[in-house]
């Protein structure tokens, strides 16, 4: 199974409304330990899920996923891997942190339709 290394700390900035890693933390993607480890380094910043104001009753910006939300976050900054590689390691991140089924499948089907797209060349 997955795994991530180190457990999520993170810094509200108010005037931002945004989030800062107060450490780096790791991510091994397939089995662990993993040939493919995903680190995101302290001082990444995050607006955790980005989750449309209407949705948010249902799933807030911030839950058991926050950890996969930055994973995902660092992900399509660095345009690491193709989409569709972003969003099943998003949704393999989910069930390490043991989100419930409903949830990741939404979230999930969220980042597929609305998540970045490398470009084509």
């Amino acid at each position: 199974m997955s795994s991530f290394i180190d457990e999520l700390a993170l810094q509200y900035d108010r005037g931002h409304d945004r989030w800062s890693t107060l450490r780096s933390f790791e991510y091994h993607v397939g089995k662990y330990p993993s040939e493919t480890i995903l680190t995101v380094p302290k001082g990444f910043i995050t607006d955790l899920a980005s989750v449309p104001w209407g949705f948010r009753w249902l799933v807030p910006m911030s839950g058991e996923y926050n950890q996969a939300a930055v994973l995902h976050d660092w992900m399509c900054v660095t345009m690491y891997g193709t989409h569709r590689q972003r969003c099943e390691i998003f949704a393999e991140a989910m069930i390490v942190l043991g989100v419930p089924d409903w949830k990741r499948k939404l979230m999930t089907a969220a980042v597929r339709v609305g998540g970045p797209r490398n470009k084509k060349r």
